[in-house]
């Protein structure tokens, strides 16, 4: 009886450590891979703005992004720097010369990157997956729709 019980015993620890090594991996690989269609579920309306006395568009974000507002996704593209200081990163669907200010491209290509860290250099249109929060932006006029905070960059070759 006692051998029984042993085997028992083992069998229970080692469900139970296996259950909890999963669940601890399961937490640390929460996050989603978005895709840039799944992006592309937006649709703009133009709607008059009072402070600038003019029409913008407007996004309108569709069921199945809006359930990954404020979620840590991750999403590959180009990176696309826009200013000298490493201050204002943005990640492309595109490489820069077919990428949303090219003209060749809908405001739904293009993610605002805040870095947890900041950079000192990046070479433009290097690939790169990007960790971070998804932020859905409706109304500030000085960011883009779509913004990853606190973000981590991943290089690809």
């Amino acid at each position: 009886m006692e051998l029984i019980v042993s085997k028992f015993q083992i069998s229970r620890r080692f469900c139970f450590i296996f259950l909890f090594i999963h669940f601890i991996c399961y937490d640390v690989n929460a996050q989603v891979t978005l895709t840039w269609d799944d992006l592309a579920e937006v649709s703009f309306y133009t709607k008059y703005h009072e402070e600038t006395e003019d029409y913008y568009l407007y996004p309108k974000f569709e069921n199945n992004i809006l359930s990954f507002q404020n979620e840590v996704v991750k999403i590959k593209g180009y990176l696309i720097n826009l200013d000298l200081e490493y201050s204002v990163i943005i990640l492309s669907k595109n490489p820069y010369a077919s990428c949303f200010f090219c003209g060749m491209a809908g405001p739904e290509t293009i993610i605002e990157i805040e870095l947890k860290e900041p950079l000192n250099h990046i070479k433009l249109d290097q690939k790169a997956i990007i960790h971070g929060k998804l932020i859905l932006n409706e109304t500030d006029f000085d960011h883009f729709n779509y913004i990853l905070k606190s973000a981590k960059i991943e290089f690809v070759d």
